[in-house]
């Protein structure tokens, strides 16, 4: 688990730095999440992150989020569980070589 992390935020790192965006997460971040709710499909959040304008990628490695929204270098981590939404979690750099993490969200949390 801890090397998957580990793998997951050298990867958020090196996006982040070769698109040379920091300093600031993005605007818009909490309007989505607040929006992702558990069980939409990866159809349905890919339509919204598009709607705000916002880039969609899947990763390959399994121990990775299943779908990232990416705008204006914060990346929305989305997992999934048969293809049902069930949590998200919120990265971004703040300052060169500083990466925030916040918790996991379990979306599904009843």
């Amino acid at each position: 688990m801890r090397q998957a992390l580990l793998r997951y935020i050298s990867i958020i790192l090196v996006v982040i730095a070769s698109s040379r965006c920091c300093c600031e997460r993005w605007r818009d971040t909490d309007a989505l999440v607040a929006r992702l709710h558990c069980d939409m499909t990866a159809a349905d959040v890919t339509k919204l992150a598009r709607d705000m304008k916002a880039d969609v990628s899947k990763p390959d490695a399994s121990n990775l989020p299943h779908l990232v929204i990416e705008r204006e270098g914060t990346q929305i981590g989305c997992w999934f569980r048969n293809d049902h939404l069930t949590a998200v979690q919120v990265t971004w750099i703040d300052k060169p070589s500083h990466l925030n993490v916040e918790p996991r969200r379990d979306l599904c949390v009843r």
